[in-house]
């Protein structure tokens, strides 16, 4: 039934977008620890909550964002029973990629931030017009490679094990499926974009301080 395909896929999606905002939130509270200069936030405590909720909004937009494919794709697989199994099987392991992805760009961001106080830019590496293996070489030796992909599987091993996985076998009435299905329809479309408002929200929007450093915290992806 359509309806319980549509709900498994939301709640998938749902979960996933949790799980990497979590992870985005979590980098973000490391990186203010890290590096922010707390003698410096005297009379900021209204750039502190732009930071952190102006910092969701790029949050669920980023993580959103990635799961647009599937959601599109999932509501025309929904409508074939044959098909949706393993369609299902695929946007599970498309959200562990997620998370992996996520956890990976999070820890990235800190250490690059840490040596040039800037987002992660990997063309600041030159891999397109330096010698490719010396610079991954250099990566290598001067970054925790291993750690962070150790931890970057850890996070999608614990998205998996604490993720649903029981298929949605308890059919509403119609009146009630539309009205989620309307719902989550209409959530879904306003975190992809980051607002409510004519504009998606865009990196002009992390503009929350004179403290610039809290402006490079705001969006973490």
């Amino acid at each position: 039934m359509y309806q319980l395909r549509y709900r498994e896929l939301s709640r998938t999606i749902f979960e996933t977008v949790l799980a990497a905002v979590i992870i985005l939130l979590l980098a973000r509270l490391a990186m203010f620890i890290a590096f922010v200069d707390t003698d410096k936030l005297a009379g900021k405590e209204a750039d502190l909550i732009k930071l952190f909720t102006t910092g969701l909004l790029f949050d669920l937009k980023a993580s959103t964002i990635f799961m647009v494919p599937v959601f599109l794709a999932g509501l025309a697989f929904a409508a074939f029973e044959r098909a949706w199994k393993g369609f299902s099987a695929f946007v599970r392991g498309y959200s562990l990629l997620v998370i992996f992805g996520f956890t990976l760009i999070s820890i990235s961001n800190f250490y690059y931030y840490e040596t040039y106080h800037n987002h992660f830019d990997i063309f600041i590496f030159g891999l397109a017009e330096d010698d490719t293996v010396a610079v991954l070489a250099n990566i290598w030796q001067d970054y925790p490679v291993i750690r962070a992909l150790i931890a970057a599987i850890i996070a999608g091993a614990l998205f998996h094990l604490l993720s649903s996985k029981k298929p949605v076998t308890t059919v509403w009435s119609k009146t009630a499926a539309i009205s989620y299905g309307l719902i989550f329809f209409s959530l879904f479309a306003v975190a992809s974009r980051g607002s409510v408002d004519t504009f998606p929200l865009r990196r002009s929007n992390a503009q929350i301080s004179d403290l610039n450093i809290l402006n490079k915290l705001t969006p973490m992806v």
